[in-house]
């Protein structure tokens, strides 16, 4: 009896100081919980009773860190040595002291951080509400119980949520412009529409946007070394789509196209929680690849994890056109509509008018609106109308041109003046049937080239094989692009000689921008161009004694030469600096010069550039050289073409006479 009592004693004994131990360890668990040590805390739990326990234990059972949805939410991508890392720099978007490299540690971090009140870095959100979209996917995975793990109140999410009141998303694609370095090869935004919106009301919906964080007195140097470097800090901002807008230095040029995606109403809530999740972090932002548009499909991912939208371009660039594409393949673009920009409108309202009538409306865009009102008086009232009514777009569209920032939205007196007296014409402004350029941006031609061409220069017979990193030049088929500009980046051409075996690099163009704007009595446009590159001259034999380098860019005027056809004859004043680099010796000249040329399309898919330009010395070396040439493309398909071209150069007392063919694929 006595033995049985003392068997019975040590065990109350073991439970007492086992139930002990238990509650110590619990509250080890919430110590550290509530200094935020959450990869501490996750660790604790598992020798404890802790709710965090019985989470953590289930989400590796699920083996939920693999899961393709929690890797999009982090932005994990594969490294090379086989390894996981975040994309995202910002360190307080992770939770794990190793969570932007181990994709199961963050998920124990943030499963532990849910039951803390503590705010996340320098914002005021606690965890439940800092991190919504993560929150709301492990809840769903992992049933949590509301008794051991309350749901946080988060007003600020409600109050966000309930501001967008999200029915759709819509990409935003502005137009091309290049002159504007980040809007070369044009940008990506999302608009979240809400239910009844209408064409009036969609510019008060809001946008989410990711952009680089520049500088206003970043100059052009070390924009560029930053940008292609990661020198910068990309964010995600939800702003109204107005202000978006209006932050665009050139958006009165561009016009618009809205691509409506095909996704369901229930799943859009989901993607703006992961908004709101990037909204407090930042990521490198890296010009040609991790740039608006990659990073706007890094949020749509959130929707397609199990085969994601950014795969695409993850071993390449992302051009922001390429991401439509990418949209299109995946049957995601529901809708498509264009809005002409605020120059095309007025294009579109000056081509109604007869010639009296642009003519009282230059003269008093040059002499003030009370110059010519008695004049514009005395028109029918219609005629007043057209009148008065280019007469307030073209003065807001010049408030905006001219505008180095913030535009003011009072009015100026010659506005007040204008609106005064149309507003005593009580007729209501025609509607105008503006049709877009040409075929939407992504039924253009694939942004990289591959080619293969044959030709003969001063004699010799070769072949050259040509590569393209992107984008379009002059010549490629026009369809989807801005007419008469272009934008060349990384175009290569190797050639083999029918006097050598073996394959060399003839040139390489860095870079090649051609802006060419028609000017008119309305748009006084200035046109320009400039390029980086290094080739082997066709007019010195020996290929080992042929190197040049040459930078140049020029600027002057481009106009329209028949209405409604997409021709140009432009031309410029040029200057640059030419380096030869020769077996014999090194020398620079410094060089100036005038060219210029005609590009026309006489019939769909046939393309013509003549062209003519003559360059002097000013420093360095003697210069003279002058060149002709004459180029043609057939367009075979959206993806193909055929060029010839023919040319002369002399420079120095050479001369050389060129003939080519070649066909090109883009992809």
């Amino acid at each position: 009896m006595q033995k049985k009592l003392l068997t019975l004693y040590v065990l109350l004994i073991s439970l007492v100081f086992t139930g002990s131990s238990w509650g110590g360890e619990i509250a080890d668990v919430d110590k550290a919980i509530e200094r935020g040590e959450y990869d501490r805390a996750s660790n604790l739990s598992i020798e404890s009773e802790h709710y965090l326990k019985r989470l953590v234990l289930s989400a590796r059972e699920k083996n939920l860190s693999s899961s393709p949805l929690w890797q999009v939410l982090i932005h994990y991508k594969p490294t090379l040595f086989f390894g996981m890392e975040s994309q995202v720099d910002s360190p307080s978007f992770f939770l794990s002291e190793a969570g932007k490299r181990d994709p199961d540690a963050e998920l124990m971090a943030t499963l532990a951080s849910f039951f803390s009140k503590k705010p996340v870095g320098t914002t005021e959100y606690e965890p439940q509400c800092r991190f919504p979209a993560r929150y709301s996917w492990l809840k769903e995975m992992l049933a949590f119980d509301p008794a051991y793990l309350p749901e946080a109140k988060c007003d600020k999410l409600e109050e966000f949520a309930k501001a967008i009141a999200a029915q759709s998303l819509t990409v935003i694609f502005p137009s091309t412009h290049p002159n504007s370095p980040s809007s070369m090869f044009g940008h990506t935004l999302l608009r979240v529409d809400k239910e009844g919106q209408t064409d009036e009301t969609r510019m008060l919906a809001f946008s989410v946007n990711y952009a680089a964080m520049i500088p206003q007195d970043q100059d052009m140097l070390s924009y560029t070394v930053m940008g292609l470097s990661g020198g910068f800090y990309g964010r995600f901002m939800v702003l109204p789509y107005y202000l978006k807008l209006r932050e665009y230095g050139q958006i009165e040029n561009r016009d618009l196209w809205e691509y409506t995606l095909n996704v369901p109403p229930e799943k859009i809530d989901f993607v703006l929680k992961h908004a709101f999740e990037l909204a407090y972090s930042h990521f490198d932002y890296y010009f040609f690849t991790e740039n608006c548009s990659y990073h706007l499909l890094s949020l749509l991912d959130v929707l397609y994890a199990e085969e994601t939208l950014t795969s695409e371009f993850d071993f390449g660039w992302t051009v922001p056109v390429d991401t439509l594409k990418a949209l299109e393949r995946r049957g995601l673009i529901k809708d498509v509509r264009f809005y002409p920009s605020q120059a095309r409108l007025i294009t579109g309202q000056r081509d109604v008018m007869d010639e009296g009538e642009q003519r009282l409306a230059l003269q008093a865009l040059d002499s003030g609106i009370e110059s010519t009102i008695d004049e514009i008086r005395s028109r029918d009232s219609d005629s007043q109308v057209r009148v008065l009514d280019l007469l307030t777009e073209y003065q807001r569209y010049t408030k905006v041109e001219t505008s180095e920032e913030t535009v003011s939205s009072k009015l100026n007196s010659e506005e007040r003046k204008t609106l005064r007296y149309r507003s005593k014409l009580l007729i209501k402004s025609p509607k105008l049937d503006i049709q877009p350029p040409g075929p939407r941006p992504d039924y253009g031609h694939g942004s990289s080239r591959i080619g293969v061409g044959t030709g003969e220069a001063n004699g010799v017979k070769y072949t050259d094989f040509l590569w393209r990193a992107a984008y379009h030049d002059l010549l490629d088929p026009s369809q989807g692009f801005v007419s008469n500009s272009s934008l060349s980046f990384l175009d290569v051409t190797l050639r083999k000689t029918e006097e050598q075996d073996k394959v060399e690099l003839q040139k390489i163009t860095i870079i090649d921008v051609q802006s060419l704007e028609p000017r008119d009595s309305f748009f006084r446009n200035t046109s320009w161009h400039s390029s980086v590159q290094l080739y082997r001259s066709d007019l010195v034999t020996d290929p080992a004694d042929n190197w040049f380098f040459v930078a140049e860019g020029g600027s002057g005027y481009t106009y329209h030469l028949f209405e409604d056809k997409d021709d140009a004859w432009y031309g410029f004043v040029d200057a640059g600096v030419k380096h030869d680099h020769s077996r014999n010796a090194q020398r620079y000249s410094l060089f100036t010069g005038v060219s210029s040329g005609l590009i026309l399309e006489p019939v769909n898919g046939w393309r013509v550039n003549l062209n003519g330009e003559y360059k002097v010395d000013i420093a360095g070396y003697e210069l003279d050289q002058r060149e002709v040439s004459l180029l043609q493309s057939v367009a075979i398909n959206r993806n193909a073409s055929l060029r010839f071209q023919l040319s002369k150069v002399y420079e120095d007392g050479l001369r050389a006479d060129k003939a080519s063919v070649s066909l090109f694929i883009y992809y």
